[in-house]
């Protein structure tokens, strides 16, 4: 249920690409949300994700982007992704530098801030990966990173890898489940280790990330979600 905040200027109207949107994408967009899109005036029906950026679809989503919309009382948005996601970007390396000082006041000085080639060739990998799925990108990254293309490691040096399900994955280390997808009957007995395990940690800090927004975060901004 979402209550008081969220109103007309929450809607998402006439979805443009900066340099036009591809007749696949409409195609695709109109096949997903079938009575929810009108293709004629390439709206969604907001009021079907109060929260969220349901409305905007995929496009809030995507580095590369750069488009407009109108919201709901006919204001005109335009919104630079790139930009948007580079400031993201430094805010959570100033997060990840506090959180290993083990210390959330920590200021950051001259010796912690990201090397000014390493933020150009982010800012590039940002625009360079258009591809719309995001597994693609991400593939692309661990590419990048392998190739030396920053300043933290030589080509080679650096390999990156995330498994999310199956053998070695943090999911089989806490449930010890090898299985790629699981029906709903499975029972998995209860291991002490379970409670330390890496997967259930991280599961809790996103349970407390969502109430910290919800309760907290939210209503400072006259936005009430339940």
């Amino acid at each position: 249920m979402a209550c008081t905040g969220l109103g007309l200027p929450n809607e998402v109207e006439e979805l443009t690409r900066e340099n036009g949107e591809s007749a696949s994408l409409t195609e695709k967009i109109a096949g997903y949300f079938g009575d929810l899109f009108d293709s004629i005036t390439n709206k969604v029906v907001s009021d079907s994700f109060p929260l969220g950026h349901g409305g905007a679809l995929s496009f809030p989503d995507l580095p590369y982007l750069q488009w407009t919309y109108k919201n709901g009382v006919g204001e005109p948005v335009v919104r630079d992704n790139t930009k948007i996601f580079m400031g993201a970007f430094i805010r959570i390396h100033g997060a990840m530098v506090c959180y290993r000082m083990k210390n959330p006041d920590y200021i950051l000085n001259e010796q912690d801030e990201i090397p000014p080639q390493d933020l150009d060739t982010v800012r590039d990998n940002f625009l360079a990966f258009d591809d719309e799925e995001g597994d693609d990108r991400h593939r692309r990254w661990l590419e990048s990173i392998a190739n030396g293309d920053f300043s933290f490691a030589e080509k080679g040096q650096e390999t990156l890898s995330y498994v999310h399900k199956g053998m070695d994955s943090w999911k089989e280390k806490a449930l010890h489940t090898k299985r790629e997808v699981e029906t709903k009957d499975e029972l998995f007995p209860f291991d002490p280790e379970f409670l330390e395990s890496d997967w259930k940690l991280f599961h809790d800090a996103l349970q407390i990330h969502r109430i910290d927004i919800i309760r907290n975060i939210l209503p400072k901004y006259g936005i009430c979600a339940a």
